[in-house]
């Protein structure tokens, strides 16, 4: 995947896969901003570990598990989309998250993994975007009868489970849905849910079904009939959308992730269907769909299983370094903990200025507010010096990007900054 980002960079910069960057430019314009109001500051930086949903990089605790195992469907035929559907449709479930009264709605899939689970409990996949803010959480399982939430005489008591994303703290551990962890740079989380001893309206144990992913043996080719099944709307759980691969390896920007190589199909992902099930015709996960293109319709995309980066080897990692005491993180990667916008007004040449800086972060007590960035260079013994000068934020994009793969967390960046004099 590094590779095919690379030979792309001349004209593409993965700014949002290494630095929280606002997700446009605000032009701003400073009265009073002459040269002798500034001062040039330089500023090192070390590189702390990403933080994860507010955590501040430090992780201690009992790992959950020290295995996981993603059990294949190892099918050799493939069926008919009537016994795909039946097949896997109750795997994909409708994930409602609430924030503050306001409710945004996508999927996610019940997949077979082994691994740090108690009796009753099951992993869910979704999308990062889907769940980065936080928030309540609901998710709404297909019941025995393959209904789902707005569905007439769906079982809402015994299928509907609820819980807290906490974006400052780690959940209770009593809820029945809890976040296991996130990665921003492929879009992938995974959730935790707990069943119990639910029962249906009958009486009986509730049933979950699950997916399974496929063989690793398998590679997905261009033409090749897929399906997705998901949550198109907000509104629509459990939607059979046929199609074929349109591309195997694609480099996409997706809002507010930054750029990922995708899988390219063109069954129809909606906003809603995010997080949902891409099948192949055996039934076997092969995709989470995480994007679609609303100005060119049949232009979809889902994260791909297999790969360093794809869903499987990323949920591993998620799963692994989830702790008591931690959500799930991807180890080595790094995030600077700044946002930045565009000035109207430039100042010693460069016009981004930063607007942000989270606390404990990299940058926390060291860049500020305010500050311009003119020059950002790195040293590292046994490499070539990089050493830039910024003069606007699509300079800053690709240096970010070329340090990400140059530089690891303990390195150090240097920062030239022009900072306003006291007044």
């Amino acid at each position: 995947m590094k590779k095919s980002i690379k030979r792309a960079i001349t004209f593409v910069c993965a700014f949002a896969l290494v630095l929280i960057l606002s997700s446009c430019s605000v032009f701003l314009k400073f009265d009073n901003s002459n040269a002798s109001d500034w001062v040039s500051k330089t500023v090192n930086v070390t590189l702390n570990q990403q933080l994860i949903f507010a955590d501040t990089g430090i992780y201690s605790g009992t790992p959950i598990t020290n295995s996981v195992v993603f059990n294949a469907d190892e099918n050799t035929e493939d069926l008919s989309g009537i016994e795909c559907a039946k097949k896997v449709r109750r795997s994909v479930v409708k994930i409602e998250i609430t924030i503050d009264k306001a409710s945004s709605l996508a999927s996610g899939v019940i997949v077979d993994i082994e691994g740090g689970l108690g009796a009753n409990e099951y992993y869910v996949l979704t999308c990062y975007h889907v769940v980065s803010s936080g928030g309540n959480i609901t998710i709404y399982v297909p019941d025995d009868n393959a209904r789902n939430d707005g569905d007439l005489d769906y079982d809402s008591d015994g299928y509907t489970f609820k819980g807290v994303i906490g974006t400052k703290n780690l959940p209770s551990g009593k809820e029945d849905v809890m976040l296991i962890g996130g990665d921003r740079e492929t879009d992938v989380a995974v959730l935790k849910l707990s069943v119990g001893d639910r029962e249906n309206r009958k009486g009986d144990p509730v049933s979950i079904e699950k997916a399974k992913v496929a063989p690793s043996t398998y590679q997905y080719q261009q033409g090749e009939e897929v399906f997705a099944i998901g949550n198109p709307s907000g509104n629509l759980p459990m939607t059979y959308l046929d199609g074929v691969i349109s591309y195997e390896d694609r480099i996409v920007r997706l809002e507010p992730v930054g750029y990922l190589n995708l899988l390219q199909h063109n069954c129809l992902i909606t906003h809603g269907s995010s997080g949902g099930g891409l099948f192949n015709m055996k039934g076997q996960l092969m995709g989470i769909t995480n994007s679609g293109n609303d100005a060119y319709k049949g232009m979809n995309y889902a994260i791909p299983f297999s790969g360093e980066e794809g869903f499987i080897e990323i949920a591993k990692q998620l799963i692994l370094t989830n702790t008591t005491k931690n959500f799930g993180y991807v180890q080595g990667r790094w995030v600077l903990g700044m946002t930045v916008k565009t000035a109207q007004t430039e100042i010693n040449g460069s016009n981004v200025f930063i607007d942000l800086v989270v606390d404990y972060s990299s940058c926390y007590n060291l860049l500020q507010v305010g500050d311009y960035i003119t020059n950002i260079k790195c040293v590292k013994k046994g490499y070539t010096t990089l050493d830039y000068a910024i003069q606007n934020e699509d300079e800053l994009e690709e240096v970010i990007y070329l340090l990400r793969e140059y530089v690891c967390v303990g390195d150090t960046i240097q920062f030239t900054v022009a900072r306003r004099t006291a007044e």
